[in-house]
């Protein structure tokens, strides 16, 4: 199967394709995708996409290791090992230019351990899906505004208007310190 996440319309069919990647081509029984958070008092990511995973006891320890996390944070590339009866492999989503978060995945030890064969794979699909991420979050470039001048208004419209004297040839100047001139 082509996993083409270039084709992804918008962040969250991109999560999407993900997570059945995970599925199908790891054999993931369960999967988190993680995107970092930089705010003070927020937990170190966010959970933009999951698979058979409680999003409310995420961050307790019962489904997947906080250590672990914070291990393949710290050293920038994929882990393998196991928990619960289950052979589990977290890799940092990035590309050339970062890290922008983490994805984990688990399977009963039954089905096997996840081979480095099966890391670097996810690793290589990861960096595609960052990219493509990114795309997603580039500021999109607004159209100039038209060319008016500020002091004279549109051309060959209404006379010009002064901003000292009021309307010239039409009604009397007003003064703005003393009333109506010449009233």
């Amino acid at each position: 199967m082509i996993w083409d996440v270039q084709g992804a319309a918008t962040a969250e069919e991109l999560w999407k394709m993900a997570l059945r990647y995970l599925a199908v081509e790891l054999a993931a029984e369960r999967a988190a995708v993680l995107l970092s958070c930089h705010g003070p008092g927020q937990p170190p990511y966010e959970l933009v996409a999951h698979r058979q995973l409680n999003p409310d006891r995420l961050w307790d320890g019962s489904q997947l290791d906080p250590n672990l996390l914070k291990r393949v944070q710290d050293a920038g590339e994929g882990l393998t090992t196991q928990g619960w009866g289950r052979g589990v492999a977290c890799c940092p989503m990035g590309d050339s230019s970062g890290a922008i978060g983490l994805v984990y995945v688990d399977r009963p030890l039954s089905e096997d351990e996840f081979s480095n064969q099966e890391v670097e794979q996810l690793q290589t699909f990861l960096a595609t899906v960052c990219e493509r991420w990114r795309a997603f979050q580039a500021p999109i470039a607004k159209p100039a505004p038209p060319a008016v001048s500020p002091l004279r208004g549109t051309e060959g419209s209404a006379p010009a208007v002064s901003p000292l004297r009021g309307t010239e040839g039409g009604a009397p100047a007003v003064s703005p310190l003393r009333g109506t001139e010449g009233g």
